[in-house]
């Protein structure tokens, strides 16, 4: 039986692990938690910030 090799790896780096992770988590919760960070903060500025210290958050 004769395999060709095309040079595509099979495996997954750090960073590439990382930003999957990091990526799945903020895509989710951009769609699903919206109306809820709304409800909590009271008006459209403060949740607004409310987002964006959860993105500097996550980040760190």
């Amino acid at each position: 039986m004769h395999t060709e090799d095309n040079g595509l790896k099979k495996e997954i780096g750090l960073l590439f692990a990382l930003t999957l992770v990091i990526g799945t988590i903020i895509g989710s919760g951009v769609f699903m938690k919206p109306g809820a960070v709304l409800a909590y903060s009271g008006d459209s500025k403060t949740a607004l910030f409310a987002w964006l210290l959860g993105g500097i958050l996550t980040l760190a």
